[in-house]
């Protein structure tokens, strides 16, 4: 009976164990993630099919690692029938072509699955490789990823560059849309080579944030092969070394042929490879002993050029130890425009100084005399004829006696209104320019400044930001290509709070941080939220309160973030026609306002900071108040806009009610001219910042900013005229004053101090009365006034 027992009770716990057994299998977890394509495309999405058997609630936590190795990661819940299509939010602006690996935790179990997304293709081609003038240029685009309804589609962003990288002289992006697989773009060399000479250049194409370019050509069939040959002075001292200047027109790829006759018929041969337009060789292995004159005969290409120096005996007059250079600030300028000559020296000499201008075919034009500085070097400024020809150019310089001169082609159309210094000018004063002479610009496209004062320009063509302080010395700079932490791509606009660098970085889609001896902190301004998201970031500000505020030229609203980078709300266009905007550029900040310039627009629209609209000003023209393709922003201390007209090459100076108040600016690269305004800021000095991105340089204004000033006797005059103690008649000379001293702007006003019969508003009055009482500021008094005559209520 035992026996039985025992067995009967084995089997129970055997039972028991199997059905536990089966129990554990049952609930076992298994995922399953399946992407829903093999090969997902540029611009997709993509998507996972994710099944978990043995799913029990709660929380599924995933990361995906991107094909640059950056990490994204999430979570989803409540899974319908243990299934779930899991989206990954992503486009082809982020560049992520390759593989993704997506890993998947729930339960103590993980799954790992890949995905490819497609690399996004443009193929670039060309009619053909080189261009003549007369032709016109043909460009195929070809793609692998195409949206066919017009609308919906992508923008090729085209440029045509020169050969150091920058965009041509007075060209523009096209943009077009990409709709079809095949897209046909057309140039013309002709137009390009109205302000741009002849020589290499390339069609650049962006489209999302994948750059591709091809090289082309542009020739002159009418222009010869040209050499030059100089010596940096005409005066050597016996066994001195000698350095030769050799300057070419074209690079045929064939050496040249130096030769050198001594004054005893000696004659020393040399080949000299050449390999750039300007080529600079020393002769450490001819001797120069003998006194008298040395011929040097430079040949290539089937030219020839001939220059001179001589080795003075020992009755030359001790002037002879004398070392002069001249160089120009470039190599080519248009006619018309300003050219710059520095001129140095070893020894000072009084006497005569004069310089003057050698035509291609050797003709000389007239002296010009230049007052002898006190100075071993000095700078000439000069504005070069706009009927000068085209072609290869001398600038002689005598100095006592002493002749050097530069060498420099004169290419395109001639500049209008070219302007020297003195001459012609009645704006700010020009106090520093930062340009490729004293520093390393390559693009330069937004200017800020610190409470110290210091310059923080922004250079989009190494991906940099340089610092300098407030006399333009070069104090640090940082940056680089990519999307990685701190890199940028295509950077649009730089902002400088009390203690950090914002940068706007365009081509990622971002705000990237840094602190003032940039060190990267850290980026913002991407969610997986796409509403809450940037696109294409234009320009940051901080507004009294701590809010950032970021214009966006892909999003019909501004986006607001708190101090973290978290965002925390949103400005809207409106469906009124005055305040409707598509995308926003420059934006600034003033106490509780904000000020927001839609270029295409030519207007600026102004909102409170809650997102109240405000007013609307500015429109499209050449007059004072109007715009052409404004693109920056700025604010002085007594609350002016200060905007970048580039399209008019001026900067033009508004007060917040858009009223105008001066200008100052014409076309050009001489001074205080400008070719394409990109960047603008202003110090605690009140010096005005200019970035120019065609010109690529920096100018410094010393800018005294427009106060309201009213005389004491005038606020006396208001208080009287107030309280019935002097009639209309005394009381309008000092509006009269006031007219006369601009501080009410009042445009076409007669002379006449009749006062119409018309009943003065009684509130004017009693702004009169509560501004002798300083109860109302000044500003308020001024519009008071200012109303009055517009309306005719008194004829000043």
């Amino acid at each position: 009976m035992v026996d039985g027992y025992l067995i009967k009770y084995w089997i129970f716990i055997l039972i028991i164990l199997s059905i536990f057994s089966v129990a554990q299998e049952a609930t076992a977890i298994e995922i399953i993630a399946i992407p829903l394509e093999d090969l997902f495309g540029p611009n997709d999405w993509i998507q996972i099919d994710v099944d978990i058997d043995g799913y029990f609630g709660g929380v599924v936590n995933w990361n995906a690692t991107k094909p640059d190795n950056s990490i994204l990661s999430g979570e989803f819940s409540s899974l319908k029938g243990s299934h779930k299509t899991h989206f990954i939010s992503r486009d082809a602006f982020d560049n992520q072509f390759g593989t993704w690996t997506i890993n998947y935790f729930y339960g103590g179990t993980n799954k790992t699955v890949t995905a490819e997304v497609e690399p996004l293709v443009v193929q670039l081609s060309l009619d053909k490789p080189s261009y003549q003038f007369g032709d016109e240029g043909t460009a195929y685009f070809i793609t692998n990823y195409f949206e066919p309804i017009a609308a919906n589609a992508e923008f090729y962003r085209i440029e045509i560059h020169d050969e150091s990288g920058e965009p041509a002289l007075q060209t523009d992006y096209v943009l077009i849309k990409a709709y079809q697989e095949t897209t046909i773009y057309k140039f013309s060399p002709d137009k390009l080579l109205k302000y741009n000479p002849p020589g290499e250049y390339y069609v650049n194409i962006q489209y999302f944030n994948t750059i591709t370019e091809i090289p082309f050509s542009i020739g002159s069939d009418s222009v010869d092969v040209l050499i030059f040959v100089g010596v940096e002075k005409v005066l050597y001292l016996p066994g001195e070394i000698i350095n030769i200047n050799m300057v070419v027109t074209e690079i045929l790829g064939t050496d040249g042929t130096l030769r050198i006759l001594s004054p005893s018929g000696q004659l020393t041969t040399k080949i000299i490879p050449i390999n750039s337009a300007s080529t600079k060789v020393s002769l450490d292995d001819v001797p120069t002993n003998l006194p008298g004159s040395y011929q040097i005969i430079f040949e290539y290409g089937g030219n020839s050029a001939t220059a001179y120096f001589s080795v003075p005996s020992d009755e030359t007059p001790a002037s002879s130890d004398i070392d002069i250079s001249l160089s120009l600030n470039k190599k080519q300028y248009r006619p018309g425009e300003v050219i710059l000559a520095n001129f140095e020296t070893n020894q000072i000499i009084e006497g005569k100084i004069s310089f003057w201008f050698e035509d291609p075919v050797g003709n000389s034009g007239p002296k010009i005399s230049y007052n002898n500085p006190l100075a071993g070097e000095f700078s000439i400024q000069h504005v070069l004829s706009p009927t000068m020809v085209n072609g290869p150019w001398k600038m002689y310089i005598d100095y006592s006696g002493l002749r050097t001169f530069g060498i420099f082609f004169v290419e395109g159309e001639p500049v209008e209104g070219a302007i020297i210094s003195g001459q012609g000018y009645e704006g700010p004063e020009v106090s520093l320019i930062l340009d490729n002479t004293n520093t390393d610009f390559i693009q330069v496209v937004d200017v800020a400044v610190d409470s110290q004062n210091n310059l923080y320009v922004l250079d989009s063509g190494d991906l940099k930001i340089k610092k300098f302080d407030s006399n333009g010395n070069l104090i640090m700079s940082w940056g680089s290509i990519g999307s990685g932490d701190q890199k940028l791509e295509n950077p649009s606009g730089i902002f400088v709070d009390a203690k950090n660098v914002h940068v706007a970085d365009k081509g990622n889609g971002r705000i990237v941080t840094y602190d003032m001896d940039g060190n990267f902190l850290g980026f913002w301004g991407t969610s997986e939220i796409d509403s809450q998201s940037l696109r294409n970031p234009d320009d940051i500000v901080l507004d009294s309160f701590g809010t950032f505020y970021v214009s966006d030229s892909g999003w019909n609203k501004i986006l607001k973030f708190d101090e973290f980078g978290k965002f925390v709300g949103e400005i809207k266009s409106l469906q009124t026609a005055a305040a409707k905007f598509s995308g926003s550029n420059s934006i600034v900040s003033d106490q509780n306002m904000l000020f927001i310039l839609i270029t295409k627009d030519n207007r600026i629209l102004q909102f409170s900071n809650e997102g109240n609209f405000v007013k609307s000003f500015g429109t499209t023209g050449e007059d004072d108040g109007k715009f052409l393709n404004p693109n920056s922003l700025a604010i002085d201390k007594n609350g002016n806009l200060l905007v970048a007209d580039s399209g008019n090459h001026r900067v033009q100076v508004l007060d917040q009610n858009g009223k105008f108040l001066t200008k100052w600016g014409t076309f050009g690269t001489g001074y205080a001219q400008f070719l394409k305004i990109s960047g603008i800021a202003v110090d605690s000095q009140g010096s005005v910042f200019t970035a120019d991105s065609q010109a690529n340089r920096i100018l410094k204004f010393t800018y005294e900013q427009i106060e309201l000033f009213i005389p004491d006797w005038v606020r006396n005059n208001a208080g009287w005229w107030a309280s019935d103690q002097i009639n209309d008649d005394d009381f309008a000379l000092g509006i009269q004053f006031m007219i006369e001293e601009k501080i009410i702007v009042i445009p076409d006003l007669g002379q006449s101090e009749e006062v119409l019969a018309q009943q003065i508003p009684e509130w004017i009055k009693n702004n009169a009365r509560w501004w002798s009482e300083r109860q109302i500021s000044d500003e308020a008094f001024a519009n008071g006034i200012e109303y009055m005559v517009i309306n005719g209520i008194i004829l000043i």
